[in-house]
């Protein structure tokens, strides 16, 4: 994908993170708030997540935390609510890039649609299948599985895995042409406009995790998602606006708005886009819904050029402000 690219700086210095004893600068889209990692070699990445990934990871990923009923309701109300509002209808067929072990594509299933999975971590697909009878799902990275659907798909979702793919870019291309023509796309993924890290430093967000986390998307970058593969936006939000450590409910305990709300906080708070996790609804451009939803693609349009426009300024500001971390 083209785009400006130029290093992140805050408070005049670069922002890096270290990997395995090596400095990673942090790069940024001089035209958006969105802010990438250039990838370790194939063979690293690798070994991070066949070695490291899942050990750190036990207290989330597992098969039985995977299936959780509450956490799998919630994620399906939230996506097939979307299909209603937008499609009128729940979609007959749907398709998970980076399901895990299964769950959610069961709980999918369990309401009726044609619903399947992919993830590129062999051994929790395999134990979905063995623990769960799950046979909706398989290992195949996001580019398999986008490459050669049997039939067009009208649900393609993705929750917190394209952040981690180095061919985000080709990875929405190639399911913009899976997509029926009347296909929805939505996706979930951290912000890098998340308001915390904006107020304390690009590293405190609580996202920035490399070489887990390649992709730092901002809602004013979904414009240019959608140019470079035929897509248009529907809708999007930004949840999650405070993470639950004790500076930022300080932030906003009784005794701090008693004094007063922070000149940044107040502005910032006052602006849509801030949230720690972006979402985005997306459509085949010139389909069936786009046309019948023309007015609000354009409204979307203009507001996330507005956006767009924010968050340069943003990065602009942060350039010079002092104290950064």
């Amino acid at each position: 994908m083209d785009f400006q690219a130029e290093d992140l700086i805050e408070a005049g210095r670069r922002v890096t993170v270290d990997f395995r004893g090596r400095e990673v600068a942090a790069r940024a889209d001089r035209e958006s708030g969105y802010v990438f990692f250039d990838p370790p070699s194939p063979a690293e990445l690798d070994d991070y997540y066949q070695n490291t990934y899942q050990k750190s990871s036990t207290e989330y990923y597992t098969v039985e935390t995977d299936y959780a009923p509450d956490k799998n309701r919630y994620h399906a109300d939230r996506i097939l609510e979307a299909c209603r509002a937008w499609a009128g209808r729940l979609p007959a067929s749907s398709l998970e890039l980076g399901c895990a072990y299964g769950g959610l594509v069961q709980t999918m299933a369990d309401r009726g649609i044609d619903a399947q999975g992919t993830d590129i971590n062999g051994g929790a697909v395999a134990e979905g299948q063995r623990v769960k009878g799950n046979r909706r799902i398989r290992q195949a990275d996001n580019l398999t599985a986008l490459a050669a659907p049997a039939a067009p798909v009208e649900l393609i979702y993705s929750l917190h895995v394209l952040e981690h793919d180095p061919n985000l870019f080709e990875v929405l291309r190639l399911a913009r042409r899976a997509l029926s023509p009347e296909g929805l796309l939505f996706i979930g993924v951290p912000n890098a406009m998340y308001l915390g890290g904006l107020l304390r430093g690009f590293r405190r967000n609580p996202w920035v995790n490399y070489p887990q986390h390649l992709h730092m998307l901002s809602a004013g970058m979904i414009p240019a998602l959608c140019r470079q593969a035929d897509l248009v936006p529907l809708a999007w939000n930004t949840g999650l606006l405070f993470e639950t450590d004790a500076s930022a409910a300080q932030m906003l305990s009784a005794e701090a708005l008693a004094e007063g709300v922070p000149d940044a906080l107040a502005l910032l708070a006052g602006q849509s886009g801030f949230g720690m996790e972006l979402n985005m609804l997306l459509a085949p451009a010139r389909g069936r819904l786009a046309a019948a939803h023309a007015a609000e693609v354009a409204l979307q349009l203009n507001a996330l050029e507005a956006q767009r426009r924010r968050e340069v300024a943003i990065r602009a500001a942060r350039r010079r402000a002092p104290g950064a971390a």
